[in-house]
């Protein structure tokens, strides 16, 4: 079916505009349009679409729900006209996310000018024209009041109960779940270059954040005792539709702009997703009888707000948090090994055995301690583990020095990271009591064989001036001089191997 395979691609909706099927009708779409530009710049304008049974003989009927001030819109009813763009419909060349760009195209300047009176619903509007500033002034009331709270959550579901709204959303909840996490897992290769302007996408996702962060709160409002079944289901039902946008935009990433910036963007959906699709759980149980709805909706309005602070707007900006997420599990890992360590010293010089468990949940009477060998082992390790960890933190430093770094050079950058923490945990791990000699070897030497892997990068000529292994742990010079930098690395990569040779193994 032409409409639903129209969903499908992310290049046939415009930018700034996200479109879902009605719960009631399939042959029912209904949108909302974020105005990045021109005289309705800042609007947000909801709209629907509406298929005759004989689509797609005959167009689609476009609604605004927003009282738009628009040459195009009738006042009378936010009826949409298709001309001069699409008229006379032709069922064979003109599909609908044709009629979608034509709705984008229609607010801006240029189509505008082009517009002739017979073509206009709202001839006052299209008389404006002649005055700029006259025009201007009505459409930039027209972006006030989109945004207004009547403007943004009037909305009705006749058809529907309370448990039906709710059964709703958190089906939406799961399906746009499931969607999310096999984009993440194998992204979808059919959205053309360029497609969405990465900006506008952003600024869009912390619009929907916001929506969505409104309508939740409302459904806190619209459930409190006596329980107001009208509110209730429009604020469930407006808070489904948002879901199923924010899902549209997190995937409305464009490719080119980067891989670890598109599974930020997923990441934060998904999180926000799961915290409404919590709440609408506990309504669905005996959360109403309580307060427990209200903490849940308060945990909604933490994971929105974490998320319109901390949400990265560039590639390097996502792959920079995620390095520095990853430097801090390796400093944990380190500590824990250091830790365990220190434990197990003190066991062994303790005689008495209270068969009390440990802060790491070895029972004295039941688990073996680590051995005098295996001490002495872990201990022979750590310097391996502490190079390695200031390794990975000056390496971050560099390549955000490096402007020149494509977002694909720098997704495949931080894929090093990602692996090394993998090792370095696996390692760890592997200190642990009772050891095997043949697995802590091979677990340390895929670490080395990980650094090995970017050694070649720092191969280069001599350099200006000398760097002792003490001074690996701080910058190598407040000049920033690339032969400095790249010396400094190199005497790393030296200390790396030396400290991997006199564990022995």
């Amino acid at each position: 079916m032409e409409r639903s395979a129209a969903l499908r691609h992310l290049s046939h909706c415009p930018t700034g505009m996200y479109i879902t099927p009605s719960p009631e009708s399939l042959l029912v779409w209904t949108g909302v349009f974020f105005v990045h530009k021109g005289y309705y710049a800042s609007s947000v304008l909801r709209f629907a679409l509406t298929f005759p049974p004989n689509y797609p003989e005959k167009p689609p009927i476009v609604n605004f729900a927003t009282d738009v001030f628009h040459p195009l819109v009738s006042q009378q009813d936010g009826l949409f006209s298709l001309s001069p763009r699409l008229t006379p419909w032709r069922p064979r060349e003109h599909h609908v996310f044709d009629v979608l760009y034509w709705i984008k195209s229609a607010f801006k300047k240029h189509a505008l000018d082009q517009l002739t009176e017979k073509d206009c619903l709202n001839k006052e509007a299209f008389r404006h024209r002649e005055s700029v500033a006259s025009f201007a002034a009505l459409a930039l009331q027209t972006s006030g009041l989109s945004q207004s709270p009547s403007a943004l959550y009037d909305r009705d579901h006749p058809h529907m109960g309370v448990p039906d709204a709710l059964i709703l959303c958190k089906t939406v909840c799961a399906h746009s779940l499931n969607t999310l996490l096999q984009q993440s897992k194998s992204p979808s290769s059919s959205q053309p270059p360029g497609s969405h302007e990465l900006s506008a996408v952003h600024s869009d996702f912390v619009a929907l954040l916001t929506l969505v962060y409104s309508h939740v709160t409302r459904v806190g409002i619209s459930f409190k005792p006596p329980i107001s079944s009208d509110a209730a289901i429009k604020t469930v039902g407006d808070t489904s539709n948002e879901i199923s946008r924010l899902t549209s935009c997190a995937l409305a990433v464009p490719v080119p702009a980067g891989r670890t910036l598109r599974k930020e963007f997923i990441w934060a959906a998904q999180e926000v997703i799961e915290s409404v699709q919590g709440l609408v759980t506990g309504l669905l149980g005996n959360d109403a009888e309580t307060d427990e709805y209200l903490r849940k909706v308060g945990s909604v309005h933490e994971v929105i707000e974490k998320t319109k602070t901390s949400l990265p707007a560039t590639n390097r900006a996502a792959v920079e948090k995620l390095w520095n997420s990853n430097s801090e599990s390796l400093d944990d890992a380190l500590r824990e090994c250091q830790e365990t360590v220190d434990q197990a010293v003190l066991k062994n010089g303790d005689d008495s055995d209270s068969g009390e468990s440990d802060d790491f949940g070895w029972d004295d009477g039941e688990q073996a301690r680590m051995s005098i060998e295996e001490i002495e082992r872990a201990n022979n390790i750590y310097p391996f583990l502490k190079l390695t960890t200031v390794l990975h933190r000056r390496l971050i430093k560099h390549y955000s020095s490096l402007v020149d770094l494509s977002n694909a050079e720098l997704d495949n950058k931080l894929m090093f990271s990602t692996n090394l923490v993998a090792g370095f945990d696996d390692l760890v791990s592997s200190l642990m009591p009772t050891q095997e000699e043949d697995a802590i070897k091979a677990e340390m030497h895929t670490i080395v064989d990980l650094v090995h892997s970017i050694k070649g990068e720092f191969d280069v000529e001599s350099v200006t001036r000398d760097l002792g292994a003490s001074a690996l742990g701080e910058a190598p010079g407040s000049s920033g001089d690339t032969l400095t930098s790249r010396k400094w690395f190199q005497i790393c990569f030296e200390q790396i191997d030396k400290a991997a040779r006199n564990t022995g193994l």
